[in-house]
């Protein structure tokens, strides 16, 4: 049988897995046909996914293996993810994607698009109005927050499905540091301050069991990422 090729050869997925070997597997497998490397960050997990992962990468030589001792976080999985792929790997595009079985991998079709369309930087947008009502609030502070500094800042700053050129890669890693959530709020904030295209890509709103398996703490992450907004406004003056 032939193998098939995937739809963006030129692209690599990175998915940040922390305590999610209910889903992971799933959301590895489904990407699969979609890109052409999957990097796999296990962010220091205490259940199954290590070995859930470590099956994968036996049976396909296409996915990479970070793995952490400890848990540091869902920025540093990422920045290490970026930087690994800028050291080892040929590419065009990076997507990132959750592993916790909220997004659909068919979306990278579209998102790729609009990199491909000329964004340096696409993100997964959701419906607030779908979204449990501790995710909704969160999301509805932070961009209302946002967008007093930067009215064209995208509706959705918190999702984790987003796509990036090379280009901005090399930038992430060389202006951000790892951290938790704030990491990517920190992406969205470089890409602003640069004046880089953003565009919004529709994908569905999944809560699964009402968001009860995400790590996101909703006073603790929002005070993190408001802090980060707050250091950024100041430094501009």
């Amino acid at each position: 049988m032939v193998e098939q090729k995937p739809i963006f050869a030129n692209s690599i997925a990175v998915i940040p897995c922390f305590n999610a070997g209910l889903f992971c597997e799933k959301v590895i497998r489904d990407t699969i046909p979609f890109v052409g490397t999957i990097i796999v960050v296990d962010d220091g997990s205490t259940d199954q996914t290590n070995a859930v992962l470590k099956k994968l990468l036996f049976e396909n030589s296409n996915i990479h293996l970070i793995a952490f001792q400890k848990n540091r976080g869902k920025g540093f999985a990422l920045i290490e993810a970026f930087q690994y792929a800028l050291k080892n790997l040929n590419f065009e595009y990076i997507v990132t994607i959750d592993a916790d079985g909220q997004h659909d991998p068919r979306d990278v079709v579209g998102i790729e698009k609009e990199i491909q369309s000329g964004s340096d930087m696409s993100i997964g947008t959701r419906r607030f109005s779908e979204m449990p009502l501790r995710s909704r609030v969160a999301n509805t502070i932070i961009l209302g927050c946002l967008r007093w500094f930067y009215k064209e800042a995208p509706y959705d700053t918190q999702s984790g499905f987003r796509a990036f050129t090379k280009n901005f890669i090399h930038e992430i890693t060389k202006k951000i540091e790892g951290g938790r959530y704030e990491t990517e709020f920190s992406c969205l904030l470089l890409a602003l301050e640069q004046k880089r295209k953003i565009t919004a890509y529709p994908i569905a709103t999944v809560y699964i069991e009402k968001n009860r398996h995400s790590h996101f703490c909703v006073f603790r992450d929002s005070y993190r990422i408001l802090k980060v907004l707050w250091k950024h406004v100041r430094k501009k003056g």
